[in-house]
């Protein structure tokens, strides 16, 4: 972008599970965002996907055009960029890549289909931005929560880190679909989806420790509405509301029935119909903290899009995301009780050789930034029992979310920890066999890397301040400062340093 262009317009278009909505805004050089036009328009790609468990063509149709009137405002605005996304419905349409084939041949439009873990990186950050100047995150507990119509997302704050995240699969339009309105009076439909938010915030409950949470921060247009209908003369922004206010809005609206909450709050009958499902999930979680009140900002996943756009064209990024995500490996860690720090002594051994041989291996910051989270946890498996813990490992880690890692992202890591002993990973290992070409050989790239800096601690008693690598034609020399005694490292380093000179072709010794 030239000084004569100083600004760019661009678009976010989210394809969410009850509405398709838009979002175009200005960005300048500084990375400032400005909302020029704010777009929604209902739609039942949820209601299609969880009861049927694909888009039907009526749906798709109305999709279409939706977005041909979508394309008009993107032309009226001479918008430069669009980035469209789509969440939980065509993340499980099993007629996705139709849909998707459409979007693109109809509209010129690329989709990106984001999980649970992208949609909760976006999200926090757009929160977080909101927040900073009201409240002090890095004080107390925060819980961030956004229902939306497929799941519900979760991020536990203490102390201004991220200690959890969770995606709950529940939502507004799935609790319909979970307990539809004809499976009896209105009272017992209640009653049963009560017990399904209950069951399912109780889960959650029992993997996160809400009980200290004294800030409840809630997203999504429900509770935006709940604000406003509590403060109508309030301006646009940051809403506050107190716990008690907040529960009996839901006490008085949970038993009527969508005609009657359309008309008595002036909604249309799409979303009075999702209004009391979403509502009771935010309400169960309330009543799982000690908060006092309910923060509701304006933040949303197409606000966290923007923001990423932001920094893409002025060129600002801020770098917090990596902070984020090795924050939520140590917590993670910690929960498994690992030896932090060994597990914080072999990433730094590790990223300390990934950086002096970047020519070798050609990897970027982003894979740098997943051999730091599969060093932090290669050993968190020693919480099930020390022996095949690395096997142990990559389960606990299926079983868990690191903040900010995508789904295949994930596997990569959880594969870098099952193999970071001894052997080469092979297609008989499920885990391996699953990726792709590309994320097989990063894998072994990263365990190569990974048995390098973990043999250097093999006491376990952090004692190399430094590993330096120095080159004789193809040969590879570690030099390790302190000179000290590494009996037992350099027993076990020919063995480990077999993946890696195999891997790159460079014999590699320790001197």
């Amino acid at each position: 972008m030239s000084e004569a262009n100083p600004s760019q317009v661009v678009a976010v278009i989210d394809i969410g599970s009850s509405a398709v909505r838009m979002s175009v805004a200005e960005i300048d050089l500084q990375g400032s965002v400005r909302v020029l036009e704010q777009l929604e328009q209902p739609l039942e790609l949820g209601r299609d996907v969880f009861r049927r468990g694909q888009v039907r063509r009526k749906t798709l149709a109305r999709l279409l055009a939706v977005l041909s009137d979508f394309q008009r405002v993107l032309a009226a605005y001479s918008v430069q960029r669009v980035r469209a996304v789509g969440t939980s419905a065509l993340r499980e349409a099993a007629n996705r890549e139709v849909v998707l084939d459409q979007l693109h041949l109809r509209h010129g439009l690329d989709v990106e289909i984001i999980g649970p873990a992208f949609e909760k990186q976006l999200l926090f950050l757009a929160v977080r931005d909101e927040l900073s100047d009201a409240y002090d995150l890095s004080t107390g507990s925060c819980l961030i929560v956004e229902v939306g119509g497929g799941s519900t997302e979760i991020t536990l704050l203490q102390q201004g880190e991220i200690s959890a995240t969770h995606t709950l699969p529940m939502g507004s339009v799935r609790l319909q679909e979970i307990v539809p309105a004809e499976s009896g009076s209105p009272s017992d439909v209640l009653r049963l989806r009560r017990r399904h938010v209950r069951q399912a915030v109780a889960r959650v409950a029992d993997g996160m420790d809400l009980a200290d949470v004294d800030l409840f921060v809630a997203v999504g247009g429900e509770v935006r509405f709940v604000a406003h209908q509590a403060q109508p003369d309030r301006p646009e922004g940051l809403s506050v509301m107190s716990a008690g206010d907040f529960a009996t809005f839901v006490r008085e609206v949970r038993s009527g029935s969508p005609d009657r909450i359309a008309s008595k709050l002036g909604m249309p009958w799409p979303k009075a119909e999702a209004f009391v499902p979403a509502l009771l999930v935010y309400h169960y979680l309330l009543k799982q903290t000690r908060a006092e009140r309910v923060v509701i900002p304006t933040a949303s996943v197409r606000t966290g899009i923007l923001k990423e756009l932001a920094a893409e064209v002025s060129g600002l990024g801020t770098g917090a995301l990596h902070s984020l995500v090795r924050t939520s490996a140590v917590h993670l860690g910690r929960r498994f009780h690992f030896d932090e720090q060994h597990a914080l002594q072999v990433a730094k051994l590790s990223l300390s050789l990934f950086d002096q041989l970047e020519a070798m291996h050609g990897l970027g910051p982003r894979e740098r930034l997943l051999l730091e989270c599969a060093a932090i946890l290669h050993d968190i498996g020693t919480f099930i029992h020390h022996k095949d813990h690395d096997r142990h490992g990559e389960y606990l880690l299926q079983a868990s979310e690191v903040f900010g890692l995508g789904r295949r992202e994930h596997n990569v890591v959880s594969t870098v920890v099952r193999h970071h002993r001894a052997g080469a990973p092979s297609g008989d290992d499920p885990g391996f066999a699953t990726l792709s070409r590309e994320e097989r050989l990063l894998v072994l790239r990263l365990v190569g890397l990974l048995r390098l800096g973990d043999v250097l601690d093999r006491t376990g008693q952090a004692v190399v301040d430094e590993v330096i690598v120095e080159r004789e034609g193809k040969r590879l020399r570690l030099r390790i400062r302190p000179a000290v005694d590494l009996y037992y490292e350099r027993a076990a380093f020919s063995e480990k340093a077999m993946l890696f000179e195999d891997i790159f072709g460079a014999p590699v010794e320790l001197a």
